[in-house]
């Protein structure tokens, strides 16, 4: 079922797989996006694309998500959504994820796996 509203989406992550996957179901879903496969190349899109949802995995070889988030917070970057993906790592489950990347202002963190629709309401703010 498509979203009601349509968003513009930045993908971030270092696994190409995971950005064709994810930025084909936003699309199917009406959704514009562009992508990037590290925090370096997601900062310089951000120079020149405004966008409305940032998605960025947290642990990137060249800079990592909660770089990229708290980058865009200083800078003082219109992102109206924040999400947080994460495999793992030292952010070993969601609920350190979501604290360290709520530090560095994501709305959400998802832990990987996750499914098509958990990953669709996380573009919705929160009634």
């Amino acid at each position: 079922m498509p979203a009601s509203k349509r968003y513009s989406v930045l993908v971030v992550d270092d696994s190409t797989h995971i950005v064709e996957f994810l930025s084909e179901l936003l699309r199917r879903e009406g959704h514009s996006v562009v992508s990037a496969n590290s925090g370096r190349q997601a900062a310089a899109i951000l120079d020149s694309v405004a966008v409305d949802v940032l998605i960025t995995d947290v642990l990137m070889p060249d800079g990592d998500g909660i770089e990229l988030l708290n980058r865009v917070r200083r800078e003082g970057r219109h992102v109206p959504r924040l999400i947080a993906i994460s495999g793992g790592g030292r952010y070993v489950n969601s609920t350190n994820c979501l604290t360290i990347a709520a530090g560095a202002g994501a709305q959400v963190c998802l832990q990987k796996p996750f499914t098509d629709v958990e990953l669709l309401a996380a573009l919705e703010p929160a009634s």
